[in-house]
């Protein structure tokens, strides 16, 4: 009998365990979710310049627009300008609308009216086309 009620006992805590793991495990997965993703600031490829690759890509996203720039050594061109989101709450994928006057106005300027970014664990992603060359390009968010 003394076994049977140890049984319960320890059966009855196990199960108040788990459920507060569960609940726990609920409440993690939720704050994830909820949280805002400010998109406001410098961006940056992650081209390794130890690679032999002095180039890379930067962005600047502000008052719902974002300006990339492609950067050598000694030199800057605007490759897109366009409309951007100023926040985004988790993994997303969105369009941007280009500022057609300001590419046109740019030697390396894209010609094309949309550009489809995603964001997801602290990357914006977007393909960068030239010349028939296509390039996945991989931005993270540089502390201010």
């Amino acid at each position: 009998m003394l076994n049977k009620i140890v049984l319960i006992l320890v059966g009855a805590a196990l199960a108040v365990g788990l459920s507060a793991c569960e609940t726990k495990e609920h409440h993690d997965q939720r704050t994830v979710v909820d949280q805002v993703v400010v998109f406001d600031g410098h961006w940056t490829d992650d081209n390794d310049p130890n690679q032999g690759d002095s180039s890379k890509i930067s962005a600047v996203v502000k008052d719902g627009d974002i300006r990339i720039n492609l950067e050598s050594t000694d030199s800057s061109a605007l490759f897109w300008k366009g409309t951007f989101p100023k926040a985004s709450q988790g993994p997303t994928k969105f369009v941007s609308q280009a500022d057609v006057k300001a590419l046109s106005e740019s030697l390396l300027g894209s010609s094309d009216k949309k550009k489809t970014f995603t964001y997801e664990d602290g990357v914006l992603t977007f393909d960068l086309s030239m010349m028939g060359v296509t390039r996945h390009v991989h931005l993270e968010k540089q502390e201010s």
